[in-house]
């Protein structure tokens, strides 16, 4: 049978007092005319992944940290929460602006700010393998992003078996920002001056291609 799929952000903030703020949001692909299996709307040109992506952006500027799963409803999720975290989720409302049939913006339940859709944000940072990803260079059919935090490929139709599916679901749960590349140069500045003071602790350039199914 087929899998079906929501990409969940979760944004996490420390306010002055110290006290922990979350926030969620959840995409419903439908929304966007997509299809709710995995490779029905993870292709790099994907308006779902294309909100996501900028919805994130968004949320690092106003410094949440933002964790991400495009979660199936076959997989045994890890958010710290219950088993059946894919029939517990809700929708987040989104509403869209276009122009000349095209998403210009969108405006999502709880982020509080307009999102611009026309923007590509190219550069990927994984906090917790210290790992970043330039998806300008992506040479696959998929969305690296969509794709590395897939939870429960392989278990129903419509998943991925391209190219690398082993790759499939490595930065699922992990803490991600999404940068352009201003951003990322002053971040990896910033993390360098670190490195040099600590030995094991190395920037990794991740090199995943998701192509069509063999």
């Amino acid at each position: 049978m087929g899998q079906y799929y929501k990409p969940a952000i979760q944004a996490i903030k420390y306010e002055d007092n110290r006290k922990q703020v979350r926030k969620l949001f959840v995409i419903d692909p439908y929304d966007l005319d997509y299809g709710v299996k995995l490779c029905e709307h993870t292709h790099r040109n994907s308006e779902v992944v294309r909100l996501v992506t900028n919805l994130m952006y968004e949320l690092n500027k106003q410094d949440w940290a933002t964790q991400l799963v495009w979660l199936g409803d076959y997989a045994n999720p890890s958010f710290g929460v219950e088993p059946n975290l894919y029939g517990s989720l809700q929708y987040s409302n989104v509403q869209f602006r276009k122009e000349n049939g095209v998403i210009v913006s969108a405006m999502v339940e709880g982020f509080n700010g307009v999102i611009d859709m026309t923007q590509d944000h190219h550069y990927l940072v994984n906090h917790d393998r210290n790992e970043y990803i330039n998806t300008a260079e992506n040479v696959g059919a998929y969305s690296q992003l969509a794709l590395l935090t897939a939870d429960g490929n392989g278990k129903g139709g419509g998943d991925y078996w391209g190219k690398n599916w082993r790759d499939v679901g490595l930065w699922r749960y992990h803490e991600i920002s999404v940068m352009d590349k201003e951003r990322f140069d002053e971040y990896l500045k910033e993390r360098s001056r670190f490195q040099s003071q600590v030995t094991h602790y190395k920037w990794v350039k991740g090199d995943y291609h998701f192509d069509e199914i063999y």
